[in-house]
């Protein structure tokens, strides 16, 4: 059977929607409570979405243009070519790439926290321990099934994801609803003291972590190839996904201390979920409701960021920047499946390293992406003055939305440099990860580069990606 080159179209705007939607959501407005409530407290929790969610959405105003004048797998990487060339676009994907390679393994683990809360798989027996973490059999048996089973997901195309993709949001939304609504009239405001903890300094030291877990929009452009929606309502969901993630965490962040007190929530491993149970009389079904409602959320910016990093792999490839091998689309499923196989193997790895990875992997996947908002940010100022008749179905009203994306994604890679206080790359897991990437990909560059007429054929393989 001929290879057929074209991703299939069969994403509509809803879906698109879902797959944004859903890869923000996901885990950490269950998991990350008394990270971000006990550091900051209450207010100081959603104040720091406030900062982020001001931050990204000018960097998601910028991403919404350009996608919409350039509606293909690859988003920062097209970008970036378009105004810059070869070397930013290099730059801009391989930066952008590393969050997925990276959080495919910390929702698999976090799938594995949330399963814990239903079996105890740490009554397993104990195989191992991994820099304090320990691997029992129950933990490593249940990665390795759920990572399996997300591999042949993606692998089979995205039509199944998408459905899959669309239930999960809809389930999840009408029982946080619930959660909502249940502590708004049962729980207690006095809970909220201390308004803010530790002052200015836990607001900013969650801003990345917050800025990081708004990140999803990131897999809408890089769907867009698989959708039919119109290039000018691109856009626009990109931008209303950003808006609805804010409201969704600051809602949830409320809720959550309403049910509990911020003591509480600084020793609680699932906030939400010991909010919820405390809400319904310690009933442990409101607890168990609230994981499933995680686990759809894990589930959710799953697929979502395996399509990101799969179709970010296959994009790069295409365009001469990655091996061939990775640019081949299955003859019947038409998926990027050695991009899938790839991240698949390195997630199955990462098994093996356990829960140490849920501390790692966000940090150094978070600089790789802010690093990439700054470089899109910076070719939507150039592109607008280059190439001001570019065809732009969706346009930003003025220019200055690039300079302050621009300004806020500087911020964002500065506090997440090592040495900045509670938001830096530490050493030495989290530095040495960006260092070995970084390598990596100068290595794949000089390779990409030294082919016969290596730029002069990676930019005819662009052009020809971006004309189509």
């Amino acid at each position: 059977m001929e290879e057929k080159k074209e991703l299939k179209r069969v994403l509509g705007k809803l879906d698109l929607f879902a797959i944004g939607f859903g890869a923000i959501i996901g885990w950490g407005w269950i998991s990350m409570g008394s990270t971000w409530i006990g550091g900051a407290g209450m207010l100081g929790a959603c104040l720091s979405f406030v900062f982020a969610g001001i931050m990204m959405i000018f960097v998601a105003l910028c991403y919404g243009e350009l996608a919409s004048a350039m509606p293909k797998a690859g988003g920062p990487q097209n970008f970036a070519w378009r105004a810059y060339g070869t070397k930013a676009s290099f730059i801009a994907g391989w930066a952008c790439l590393l969050n997925p390679v990276l959080f495919v393994s910390w929702l698999c683990n976090a799938a594995v926290d949330a399963l814990n809360y239903l079996y105890p798989l740490t009554d397993t027996p104990l195989l191992y321990t991994v820099y304090g973490y320990e691997i029992h059999v129950g933990t490593l048996a249940a990665y390795m099934i759920m990572a399996v089973l997300m591999i042949w997901l993606t692998y089979t195309g995205i039509q199944g994801m998408s459905r899959v993709q669309n239930i999960a949001v809809i389930i999840m939304i009408a029982i946080a609803a619930i959660f909502i609504i249940a502590a708004v009239f049962l729980g207690d405001t006095r809970n909220f003291e201390p308004l803010i903890a530790n002052g200015t300094r836990g607001v900013a030291a969650n801003i990345l972590t917050c800025a990081t877990f708004l990140a999803g929009f990131e897999c809408i452009p890089q769907a867009s190839e698989e959708s039919t929606v119109k290039p000018k309502d691109l856009g626009k969901v990109i931008v209303s996904v950003m808006l609805a993630a804010v409201v969704w965490f600051i809602l949830t962040i409320i809720a959550t201390s309403l049910g509990l007190s911020h003591g509480d929530i600084q020793t609680s491993k699932l906030a939400a979920v010991d909010s919820m149970t405390a809400i319904f009389n310690n009933n442990p079904i409101a607890g168990k409701a609230m994981i499933v409602v995680g686990l759809l959320g894990i589930l959710t910016s799953w697929i979502s960021t395996y399509i990101n990093g799969s179709r970010l792999m296959y994009s790069m490839a295409r365009g001469g920047m990655m091996p061939e091998y990775f640019a081949k689309l299955h003859p019947k499923y038409q998926t990027p499946y050695r991009a899938v196989i790839v991240m698949g193997v390195f997630m199955l790895v990462s098994g093996f390293m356990g829960g140490g990875v849920n501390v790692w992997y966000p940090t150094a996947g978070g600089f790789g992406s802010v690093v990439a908002y700054v470089i899109v940010a910076i070719s939507f100022i150039k592109l607008r003055k280059s190439q001001p008749d570019m065809v732009r179905p969706y346009r930003v009203k003025s220019v200055a939305v690039g300079y302050i994306a621009v300004l806020m994604g500087a911020v964002l890679v500065f506090i997440s440099l090592p040495g900045f206080p509670g938001s830096g790359l530490k050493w030495p897991y989290e530095i040495l990860m960006v260092l070995i990437w970084i390598i990596l990909g100068i290595a794949l560059y000089i390779r990409a580069k030294n082919r016969p007429d290596g730029l002069k054929k990676i930019d005819e393989m662009m052009s020809s990606v971006l004309k189509d």
